[in-house]
């Protein structure tokens, strides 16, 4: 189980392999985990990342990447591209 606050460096971790997957094309974004209740899906300090790195995600896109926080949270049946995974992070993108 993931504690409560991801460390910066597992953060950076992530918004780099979503950069690096985009190739600085437009995607959008969505997170699942604690506090996902929240607006924004509690995803706001990986926005604010993948901005500070000249990628910020946008509404209404083909490509649509989801960060699960949190093994417990990952999909029993992933069906998705698997773009980053730790014990705690996983990243998958999907197309529409």
């Amino acid at each position: 189980m993931v504690s409560l606050l991801v460390p910066y460096n597992l953060q950076l971790k992530t918004v780099r392999s979503i950069i690096a997957d985009a190739n600085w094309t437009d995607y959008s974004l969505s997170r699942i985990g604690p506090f996902d209740y929240y607006e924004g899906d509690y995803a706001q300090n990986y926005k604010y990342l993948l901005w500070w790195f000249g990628n910020e995600p946008i509404e209404n896109t083909d490509a649509h990447y989801i960060i699960y926080e949190g093994n417990e949270y990952f999909p029993d049946d992933i069906k998705n591209t698997i773009i980053y995974k730790s014990d705690d992070i996983l990243v998958t993108k999907e197309r529409t």
